[in-house]
């Protein structure tokens, strides 16, 4: 009897104490938890006026109404400057993800003078890589090009479709003989801006048709005349889009 309550003593012993039937498992280690990423965020200063157009016509405390307006989208007020003399400027920011998105609209052209489909190739082309949310769709039946893209950006689309679809010499309607085409030119050495001013210089008086459009952040130019006269401005570009030490002068026609 004696031995077994001995027994029962040390396996009571062993739930009780530190013994092996008690040992508790150490917890399995954490994988390190990743850096938060930095807040980021967007600023701007705006005058006391400007704060203050924002405001409902109607309002007795303009200024309130103003900055309530800017509060609703998201600008937070972090300071008032006032520089010596100067009107205060208020300085506000706001989390970066709050930007609203710009507004998509769409444009829907009839063109008169060239073909919707090679106008749209154009633009397409005269965008890519500055701005990769333009959508274009032309419908040949109606010469119709319609686009899509950013308010600021469509702005820009209906320029340079109204640029291209001029006359070629005496106005034309679509399906006329007469027939106009484009390029667009990537240029290694020249500036498209400073080639574009040239090429119309050269040309100026001596031919008809001959539109050229420069897009200067990707250095390209688009450049439409009729078949003859594009040869003649392609040989010519060739020539001046140069190293500076190689470059030609051009020759006036």
């Amino acid at each position: 009897m004696r031995a077994f309550c001995l027994g029962v003593l040390v396996v009571l012993t062993g739930l009780v104490g530190g013994g092996p039937a008690s040992a508790q498992k150490e917890p399995s280690p954490q994988p390190p938890r990743a850096p938060e990423a930095a807040a980021r965020w967007e600023y701007k200063a705006v005058a006391r006026s400007k704060v203050e157009e924002l405001a409902p016509e109607k309002s007795k405390d303009k200024l309130t109404a103003g900055l309530n307006k800017l509060g609703e989208e998201g600008w937070e007020l972090v300071t008032v400057e006032s520089p010596d003399k100067q009107p205060p400027l208020y300085l506000f920011k706001r989390p970066a993800s709050r930007a609203p998105a710009e507004k998509a609209e769409t444009l829907s052209v009839v063109l008169k003078y060239v073909k919707a489909g090679e106008v749209a190739k154009a633009v397409a082309e005269f965008f890519k890589g500055k701005d990769n949310s333009v959508r274009l769709t032309s419908d040949d039946s109606t010469n119709t090009l319609i686009a899509q893209a950013s308010t600021s950006t469509i702005r820009e689309v209906k320029l340079l479709v109204d640029f291209l679809d001029r006359p070629a010499g005496e106005p034309r309607v679509p399906g006329a003989d007469a027939k106009v085409e484009m390029q667009i030119l990537v240029l290694k050495h020249a500036n498209a801006a400073d080639l574009a001013k040239t090429l119309t210089d050269v040309f100026q008086g001596k031919r008809d048709g001959l539109l050229v459009v420069s897009e200067p952040r990707t250095n390209r130019l688009i450049v439409r005349a009729e078949p003859e006269l594009l040869r003649e401005v392609l040989v010519l570009v060739k020539e001046l889009d140069q190293p500076a030490d190689e470059k030609a002068e051009p020759a006036r026609k």
